[in-house]
């Protein structure tokens, strides 16, 4: 069950290559944060937040697009993604912050 959105901003559109990178991406950085003892819980929560989302199709926060937009581009930036995803996280960092700044405006 997805949680309650208290700041509601929008959900993301994404084509299949591009949400399937997210999913990804939101996965490889949970699986990571388990042998970490530096991540603390509630940015584990978040982040686990933003996979329910991308799963349920949900409505995402300000927050969630902004902390989604900044794992893929640590995911792009340490190389970890596979090449055929760097197009696909690049749009997902397009989409997530085209949908924030409408949100702010």
């Amino acid at each position: 069950m997805t949680a309650s959105v208290t700041d509601p901003c929008g959900r993301l559109e994404l084509p299949h290559a591009e949400a399937w990178a997210a999913h990804a991406t939101v996965e490889h950085w949970l699986r990571d944060a388990v042998d970490r003892t530096t991540v603390d819980d509630v940015r584990i929560e978040r982040v686990s937040r933003i996979l329910d989302r991308l799963e349920a199709d949900g409505v995402f926060t300000t927050d969630e697009l902004s902390l989604l937009c900044e794992l893929c581009r640590d995911r792009l930036s340490a190389s970890a993604a596979p090449t055929r995803d760097h197009s696909a996280l690049r749009a997902v960092i397009d989409a997530a912050e085209t949908q924030r700044e409408r949100c702010v405006q």
